[in-house]
């Protein structure tokens, strides 16, 4: 069975991976409410990065590293599998380090300033996924 990754870049604070309770969380469960898919949703730095006032901050190159490493692990152990690059920080990390990325816009940004798109990004992003099947 195919496994579909939603990539992320870094938890927030006390959530886990892409938490229903978060907007991003939230749309990616409506991606996966629609498709018949073993899905996994991650982050590629699987903690919060803060910076020096307890504030959350996008991760340095090291923790990206850091975070590939088990990743890498992840993907190896559920293959055959689809990426989904949750914007671009995360889509330009991984370009060519991964196999079948598909790269979607930040849940986030569609929620805040895209609302009205949703219902067209949910579709786009699942005709992206199913095009991808097909091929592997």
């Amino acid at each position: 069975m195919i496994s579909i990754f939603f990539i992320g870049l870094s938890n927030k604070i006390g959530k886990e991976p892409l938490s229903s309770e978060t907007l991003s969380g939230a749309l990616v469960d409506k991606i996966i409410d629609v498709i018949n898919f073993k899905c996994i949703k991650t982050n590629l730095v699987n903690h919060s990065p803060l910076d020096r006032n307890g504030k959350l901050r996008y991760p340095n190159i090291e923790e990206k590293n850091n975070g590939f490493k088990s990743l890498s692990l992840k993907l190896e152990n559920n293959k055959p599998y689809i990426a989904v690059c949750l914007g671009k920080k995360v889509s330009d990390y991984l370009n060519n380090k991964v196999e079948n990325q598909i790269n979607i816009k930040h849940p986030a940004y569609i929620g805040v300033y895209k609302r009205k798109d949703t219902d067209l990004y949910i579709k786009s992003t699942i005709d992206n996924i199913n095009a991808m099947i097909l091929n592997l």
